[in-house]
């Protein structure tokens, strides 16, 4: 038991348990569209934490990918999203309905406004009138299907909040896609807009990525409020390989700051953690829990031997989780390595007695154990 237990507590450092592993529900979903005249069929599979009667709201992800690839790019969001520590949060995956036609009449540009306007004004509506979504929504596209997405992000930035295009297929381009980006400057539009953008590995792109690249590097100088532009050059990677290797790396980045290094509030403390939730509640539009930022923090403070500071970054977040046993036995460790034996004895029996109100055994043998070891 003892030695189950404290596997558990490394590798929650993070100070947040793993989500329970509750079988994957994906929804078939099919509408008319009106605007393309056709039925559009598109997937939702619920986050693992989802359920119909809680009110936890989610981000959404999207997804152009087609059925060779959708489990692919499924199981890898799944995987990245699986656990609090992870690089994406647990979001809702959405594969988009697919518009009639072959991938080079979609990437020669021809539907690009038309699968716009569905997006906008049918399926997104939809997903969030009967799903509880965050206002924070996420679009992926690889090859052929990620000239559309670079179409929304010239044309309707706002659509989507995070953009991550890979190895997109500019030569198929017939619609003067680059030179409209091109031509394209920062505006207000942008704001707390994130682009990933990656180049494959056929060379006829090589070029038209590099002309983008050095266009896109101009828009830091805009000063746009979180705008986040990143470019990276795959083309040394098979190109089947290019998009998950890309997907890692846009998640990584651009939800880099859900998960900031505790040692760069050792000055600003507390205050300066909320200070940061509080910029990040502007990108992502709603609130995001402090809770695994502030007990690093007081685990940096216990490690630089400031003790107070530790042990108030971990009371602030026990006030907000009283209930929560490892919060509690974390503050226990933090005491005693400050050589305050008293206060990390009390610290356990209160631990103690929220294990067996919710009645975990391994935490009670555990928590026990450690009492023992004090006495």
């Amino acid at each position: 038991m003892f030695l189950r237990f404290s596997h558990y507590l490394f590798i929650t450092w993070s100070l947040v348990a793993f989500q329970l592993q509750a079988a994957e529900v994906t929804q078939e979903i099919t509408i008319y569209s009106n605007i393309a005249n056709q039925d559009l069929t598109f997937h939702i599979t619920l986050p693992q934490s989802y359920k119909d009667s809680g009110e936890t709201r989610y981000s959404t992800f999207y997804t152009t990918s087609g059925k060779s690839r959708l489990e692919v790019i499924k199981s890898q969001v799944k995987w990245l999203s699986h656990v609090s520590f992870a690089p994406l949060p647990q979001l809702f995956f959405i594969s988009l309905p697919s518009i009639n036609a072959d991938k080079f009449t979609k990437a020669s540009g021809s539907l690009y406004s038309l699968t716009t306007q569905v997006y906008e004004n049918e399926v997104i509506p939809y997903i969030e009138k009967n799903y509880r979504t965050q206002p924070y929504r996420v679009i992926e596209g690889f090859s052929s299907n990620a000239n559309q997405l670079l179409s929304i992000f010239i044309e309707k930035p706002q659509l989507f909040n995070a953009y991550m295009i890979f190895s997109p297929a500019l030569s198929l381009d017939k619609s003067s896609l680059v030179e409209k980006l091109l031509a394209q400057k920062a505006d207000n539009r942008y704001q707390h807009r994130s682009l990933y953008l990656s180049l494959g590995s056929f060379e006829e792109n090589k070029a038209t990525f590099e002309r983008i690249h050095n266009h896109l590097f101009t828009w830091s100088a805009s000063n746009i409020t979180g705008l986040e532009i990143l470019t990276e050059d795959l083309s040394n990677r098979n190109y089947l390989s290019a998009p998950v290797v890309g997907l890692t790396n846009a998640a990584e980045k651009i939800f880099s700051d859900r998960q900031p290094d505790a040692a760069l509030f050792v000055k600003t403390g507390v205050v300066g953690v909320e200070k940061h939730f509080n910029k990040l509640h502007q990108k992502y539009g709603y609130e995001l829990d402090s809770s695994n930022t502030m007990v690093d923090l007081g685990f940096y403070y216990a490690k630089i031997k400031q003790f107070a500071k530790a042990e108030k970054a971990l009371g602030i977040v026990i006030k907000k989780s009283p209930e929560n046993i490892i919060y509690l036995i974390r503050l226990s460790e933090i005491q005693q390595q400050g050589s305050n034996k008293d206060s990390a004895k009390k610290t356990l029996k209160t631990a103690l007695k929220q294990a067996i109100i919710q009645k975990d055994a391994e935490a009670i043998s555990f928590i026990q154990s450690r009492l023992t070891s004090l006495n």
